[in-house]
């Protein structure tokens, strides 16, 4: 099992309103939905950075746009 640390943070009042509508109508905490949405954007930024066999850390393309 994995070990959890506390962690307090301040959100806008917009978005806990919409986190406790999500938990009426589903059960899932907010607290539960916003380590599912932390995991989410990790994984969509590839953290930990997915490794590449043969492109060491700081190497590969640059986006020059």
């Amino acid at each position: 099992m994995k070990t959890k640390t506390r962690c307090a943070f301040m959100i806008d009042r917009d978005v806990l309103d919409r986190l406790r509508e999500i938990q009426s109508r589903t059960g899932l905490s907010t607290a539960e939905q916003i380590r599912q949405g932390i995991g989410w954007w990790l994984k969509a930024r590839e953290w930990p950075e997915a490794k590449r066999p043969g492109v060491r850390s700081g190497e590969g393309p640059t986006d020059a746009s």
